[in-house]
C-alpha cells in the first residue's frame, strides 16, 4: 500500500510484486528480470532480505524469505547509493549515506560487522542533497507519518531517488541511522528521545 502511495505521489519507486506462501514459484520465475531483491514482508532490520544477482538464485531466495512469515516482495534492485533521510518535528534531518560491508546493507552489515561506513552528511552536490531531503519529507508525509521518520532510498548514477520504505519506528540503538542523523544536526540522544515523545503527544 505504501509503495502505491508514493507511486500515487509521483515518487520513484522499484517495479515490486508481492508473493505469497503456495504460489507456483516456477510459473512466476519466468516473468522475473535480474537482479532483483526479495524481502520479506513482516520482517525488519533486513532480516531474511536477498540481493539476487543469477536467475537460479531466485527461487532460493523466495523460499528463506517465505520463512519469515509466509509473503514476500520481490522489486527490481536499483543500481547506485544506499540513503536515507531522517524526519524529526516536520523537518528533514542530515543525508545519511551507507557503505555496507560487502556491498548490500543486511542484518550482518547493520549490527555485526565493523567495516560498514556511514558518511553524515553524505557527499553529493547541493542539488542532489536537497531532492534527498525533499524525498524524504514527502514520502514521510505521503504517508501521515507525524514526529518522526526514517526513509530508505536508492540513488542512481543520474541523480534519481528511489523510495524504499518508510520506517515509522526507527531503531534507536548506538548503529542506528536516526539518532546518527540527529547528532550530526546537533541534537544528542537524550534531546531526540524527548523529541520523539513529545512530537507525537
Amino acid at each position: 500500500m505504501s509503495k502505491q502511495k508514493f507511486s500515487e505521489a509521483g515518487l520513484l519507486v522499484p517495479e515490486f510484486r508481492s508473493i505469497v506462501s503456495g504460489d507456483d514459484l516456477e510459473s512466476i520465475l519466468s516473468g522475473m528480470k535480474v537482479p532483483c531483491v526479495v524481502k520479506p514482508r513482516y520482517e525488519g532490520s533486513s532480516i531474511g532480505l536477498s540481493v539476487v544477482i543469477e536467475r537460479g538464485k531466485i527461487i532460493e531466495a523466495i523460499k528463506m524469505g517465505l520463512k519469515f512469515g509466509g509473503e514476500i516482495i520481490v522489486e527490481d534492485f536499483i543500481p547506485g547509493r544506499e540513503i536515507t533521510v531522517g524526519v524529526l518535528e516536520g523537518r528533514a534531518l542530515p543525508v545519511i549515506e551507507i557503505i555496507a560491508d560487502g556491498g548490500v546493507y543486511d542484518y550482518g552489515s547493520k549490527y555485526n560487522s565493523s567495516d560498514t561506513r556511514y558518511n553524515v552528511p553524505a557527499e553529493m552536490g547541493v542539488e542532489q542533497y536537497g531532492k534527498a531531503q525533499s524525498a524524504g519529507l514527502a514520502a514521510h508525509n505521503v504517508l501521515g507519518c507525524r514526529g518522526f521518520s526514517r526513509t530508505d532510498m536508492r540513488m542512481t548514477p543520474a541523480g534519481e531517488f528511489y523510495i524504499l520504505e518508510v520506517n515509522t519506528i526507527p531503531g534507536l540503538t548506538r548503529k542506528s541511522l536516526l539518532p546518527m542523523a540527529a547528532k550530526a544536526d546537533g541534537v544528542d540522544f537524550g534531546t531526540l528521545c524527548v523529541k520523539m515523545l513529545t512530537s507525537i503527544c
